[in-house]
């Protein structure tokens, strides 16, 4: 880094005003105010004070060293105009001079520029053309056209360049060089050849800024930790160019928040450490284009160009970008080292994303669906994962591997008509198409991790069409794809493709319920729900009496249910029966619960019931010839268990109240059924 800011002059030009008030100086071109020339305002005033002008026309290149506010009036730049009078010289210099009597150097800090129209000099503003300039300046509300350069800047640190109009200038909208911590906020900068360089510069801040047509919207060289934030970039050559040499220096600069659009070259960085999130670049001819190292790539959104984003280095990180309907390719990586997870390369003419000459790349949990070429181009890179990538309805294929080595491709979601691409040429490199068997929530749903998922869109993939006899999520048969020139790709098998899952004991969620006509005793209301509780009805519940009965409900049941039984009383408990309930059913293991409720809520109870290797499923509860499956004990408190029986009925699944119980005289509490829900589960 060449940068080279004398704070050294800031110290030397700072002069400090008394306690005296601000003397406002009054400048009108037609007589009648203080100065007919705001150099003569200039020259007359001190640190501090204010040069007030009026509407004109002010032909003069004024050279200012003092610490000044010169403003137009009016605030309004069209009527008070600031030409150059030598078009060599700037229109208004803020660079540090030496006095003749005594050689000692004078500049101006705290310099406020504003509400002119600025034209016709070699710079509209320049400062620090020398080795020494002043800071903390401000400009702001000017129009600033038909300059050599409209703003310069250099060795000069802290200033303000805010709500400027810079057109027309025939070199640059704004120059800044060997300084830091300047800020352009909400300017609209056109016309220029450059609309704004920065140079050889650290820690300066470019925000909410309009930029069009251009050579270069913004350029930067050799700069480091500088903001790119929230600017609107359309119809320039370069939308925004940094050039850090010097074997890809650091640089750390964010780019964050911009739109780009209609530019030929959108953003082409060199150098490493550049973040660039939530961007929207679109109907460019090139994207974003990137060399270097350790650069981090977040949030983009980049559609409707030529290309999307291209990256050469190592160790760059690529999520949760959006990338698609780019004519060339979506993503594009080459070199090492490079993690691209979580993206979206949808629907480009071309490549979803292409990793090309270079190794140990990760692509993980990317979607790459509806390229009219392959999803993922994988060319002469080698040891590189892909990893929980849904790779769908891609017209060439899903995946093609061209003189691939060494590469992991496991857990993916591969949906198209030809998935996995490779020619004879390349059948003896050796790619691994799963991992070792592993617990863990693979791509669809299953408990094991192991290859890849198979289908087509006709329904006609390998792991569509291959059973899982043994229900462990992959198919019973290992899966050797086929090269184009129809020859088995033996060095590139899968040998744990996983499987349509239907995991077991999953409860089904067709069931419904009916309601009987009965009478029920010592309850408030009742409600009765299947599964998640979407289906439900409550049951109408007659005057306590001393004795009488529980009310018959018939469940109709399609499948494996929940069943849940609450009421509004809460002074019962209640168990399974460990003696009968199970045995009858063929239950082979039995999971007890008990239920103890206070005060006036309500509880849930689940209760899981796993059949054992003698029963088999067949589309019903498993209940022996009676039709007794579950019993369920409700206790009195104090008092004596009662049992409600619940059947299963092997030919049309019908489960019902068997040997309703009567329950004995009680007072208060009054008994009832409270939160219960039994989970039958298939084998």
């Amino acid at each position: 880094m060449k940068l080279r800011i004398a704070i050294v002059a800031v110290a030397l030009a700072l002069f400090f005003v008394g306690t005296a008030s601000a003397v406002i100086y009054t400048v009108d071109d037609s007589s009648g105010k203080d100065f007919l020339t705001i150099q003569e305002a200039v020259d007359a005033a001190e640190d501090g004070d204010i040069v007030e002008v009026y509407p004109g026309t002010y032909i003069e290149n004024v050279v200012i060293v003092k610490d000044l506010n010169i403003t137009s009036f009016s605030g309004n730049p069209e009527d008070t105009i600031v030409q150059a009078a030598n078009r060599n010289k700037p229109v208004f210099d803020l660079n540090a001079f030496y006095n003749e009597p005594d050689s000692s150097l004078r500049v101006g800090n705290n310099v406020e520029i504003s509400g002119f129209t600025i034209s016709d000099g070699s710079f509209g503003i320049s400062v620090g053309e020398g080795d020494v300039a002043g800071s903390n300046h401000t400009f702001s509300n000017n129009v600033i056209t038909d300059n050599v350069n409209g703003i310069f800047i250099q060795y000069s640190l802290y200033n303000k360049v805010n709500e400027n109009i810079i057109s027309n200038n025939d070199e640059r909208g704004v120059y800044i060089v060997r300084t830091s911590n300047n800020v352009l906020t909400g300017n609209v900068i056109s016309s220029s050849n450059e609309g704004v360089l920065i140079e050889d510069s650290i820690g300066n801040r470019v925000e909410n800024n309009t930029i069009y047509e251009t050579n270069d919207a913004i350029s930067g060289i050799y700069i480091d930790d500088c903001d790119f934030i929230n600017n609107y970039i359309y119809s320039n050559n370069f939308g925004i160019r940094i050039l850090n040499y010097a074997s890809f220096a650091d640089n750390g600069n964010n780019i964050t928040n911009n739109v780009f659009y209609s530019n030929l070259q959108t953003v082409f960085l060199l150098g490493n450490n550049y973040f660039l999130a939530t961007n929207t670049v679109y109907s460019n001819s090139y994207g974003i284009s990137i060399s270097g190292s350790s650069n981090t790539l977040i949030g983009n959104t980049v559609y409707d160009n030529r290309e999307g984003i291209a990256c050469e280095g190592n160790s760059n990180l690529f999520a949760s970008n959006s990338v698609y309907e780019n004519t060339d390719f979506g993503i594009k990586s080459d070199g090492n080292y490079n993690d691209l997870t979580s993206n979206e390369a949808n629907s480009n003419t071309g490549y979803g994303i292409v990793v090309m000459w270079g190794d140990h790349n990760n692509l993980i949990n990317n979607t790459c669906n509806s390229n009219t070429e392959s999803g993922i181009l994988l060319a002469i890179t080698d040891n590189n994962q892909i990893v929980g990538n849904t790779i769908k309805n891609n017209i060439l294929s899903g995946i093609d591997l061209v003189e691939p080595s060494q590469n992991k491709i496991y857990n993916n979601y591969f949906e198209n008509n030809l998935n996995l691409l490779m020619s004879d040429y390349d059948l003896d490199e050796t790619n691994c198409l799963n991992t070792t068997k592993s617990t863990g929530t693979n791509i669809v749903n299953g408990p094991y991790l192991g290859g890849n998922y198979w289908a087509k869109p006709d329904g006609t993939g390998f792991s569509q069409t291959h059973p899982d006899t043994d229900g462990d999520g992959f198919c019973d048969e290992i899966y050797i794809p086929i090269s184009v020139e129809g020859s088995a790709c033996v060095n590139s098998i899968d040998y744990l493709p996983l499987a349509v899952y239907t995991p077991n004991n999953e409860p089904i969620t067709t069931c419904y319920l009916t309601e009987e006509d009965a009478n029920v005793a010592y309850s408030d209301d009742i409600t009765i729900t299947v599964n998640t509780y979407s289906d439900s009805i409550i049951v109408d519940i007659l005057e306590p009496v001393e004795t009488g009965s529980i009310k018959t409900i018939l469940l109709n049941l399609d499948g494996d249910c929940i069943i849940g039984v609450e009421s509004d009383n809460p002074d019962v408990y209640w168990e399974v029966d460990e003696d009968t309930g199970f045995g009858n059913a063929g239950f082979g293991t039995m999971l007890t619960a008990v239920n103890r409720v206070t005060g006036n809520q309500n509880a849930v109870k689940k209760i899981t019931i796993t059949l054992d290797d003698s029963c088999e499923w067949d589309g019903v509860l498993p209940a022996n010839e009676d039709g007794y499956g579950v019993v369920i004990r409700v206790n009195q408190l104090p008092g004596s268990p009662e049992s409600i029986w619940l059947g299963g009925n092997e030919e049309d699944g019908n489960v019902t109240t068997q040997e309703i119980p009567e329950f004995p005289t009680i007072t208060i509490p009054l008994i009832a059924i409270v939160g219960l829900s039994l989970i039958f589960k298939r084998k």
